[in-house]
């Protein structure tokens, strides 16, 4: 039989359960019934009547064939996100964990210059980003000081680096990494915050007991630092990876909305929704899979 609980048992049970009742309403109203409804529409012919409303009539896996092998758009545009997601997701990793060790060390203006890291997570939007990167190029295209400037500096960087003697692919991935350094510092406030929050968790006595043993600061931070962090640069990854399959500037998250509201193809739209979705889940249930037991075990030692 099971033990009743306390009063007080009792009352913490119930208090934490009016805590988490919000989230669970939301959940099933504005996540799970749009995900089922979304996964029927991309079996079924789905057609607006202003009259009687959505009418549904099952077609099977119509469209999921049309997605494979009629339409070319997605497996383009899923080929360049994967690329995208090849070449930002170490950038960002690497700038979050060389932001956050600088955020770290005790200086004057340290809490200043970390709601600065933190503010574009606050006041920045998906449409906002959009419009600013629009502006860009339209302002580049115009001939504008600022966009013009942008342009000629990149021609100038890829110039010098093709006079080099490396090869094109090199040429083009660096030029391209810096024309997207401002991007990813936008998009690395939550990374730099759980970095710092697992260099904040290594205790300050094993520093200590290693500069008595006269390491430098390179042997620290691979001795110390990098494997004492190795459960949250995990994580980072992780979310750095889901942040931008589901980023608003995604040309895949482009085409989905551009097929639902600018062609009006909902089934359609909902196949490609559904089969981005089970990619995306491969791919972190792959690399959880593969790596997320050893960095879970390491963070439990």
């Amino acid at each position: 039989m099971k033990r009743k609980r306390t009063g007080f048992e009792g009352r913490r049970a119930r208090a934490g359960f009016l805590f988490v009742l919000p989230f669970v309403i939301g959940l099933l109203l504005f996540f799970i019934k749009p995900l089922c409804d979304t996964i029927w529409y991309s079996f079924a012919n789905l057609s607006v009547n202003y009259e009687t409303g959505f009418q549904t009539t099952f077609q099977g896996l119509r469209y999921y064939r049309e997605m494979l092998t009629v339409q070319p758009d997605f497996l383009l545009n899923l080929q360049a996100v994967l690329t995208e997601v090849l070449y930002r997701v170490p950038m960002v990793v690497i700038f979050s964990t060389f932001a956050a060790v600088m955020l770290n060390r005790q200086f004057a203006g340290r809490g200043f210059f970390r709601a600065v890291f933190f503010l574009p997570v606050i006041i920045m939007s998906g449409a906002l980003i959009s419009v600013l990167s629009a502006d860009t190029v339209s302002s580049s295209v115009m001939g504008d000081s600022s966009g013009g400037n942008e342009v000629l500096n990149m021609t100038v960087l890829q110039e010098i680096l093709s006079a080099l003697p490396i090869g094109s692919s090199i040429v083009s991935f660096l030029t391209t990494a810096v024309n997207s350094l401002v991007d990813i510092s936008w998009y690395s406030g939550i990374q730099v915050l759980l970095i710092l929050a697992g260099l904040q968790n290594i205790p300050g006595t094993l520093y200590e007991a290693a500069k008595i043993e006269g390491a430098n600061a390179w042997s620290c931070f691979w001795k110390i630092t990098f494997p004492g962090c190795k459960p949250m640069l995990f994580m980072t990854v992780v979310y750095t990876i889901i942040d931008y399959f589901t980023s608003s500037n995604n040309v895949m998250i482009k085409l989905i909305r551009d097929e639902a509201f600018s062609n009006f193809k909902y089934s359609y739209a909902s196949a490609l929704s559904v089969g981005y979705s089970l990619i995306i889940l491969l791919i972190v249930g792959a690399i959880l899979l593969l790596f997320g037991r050893n960095y879970v075990s390491s963070s439990q030692e």
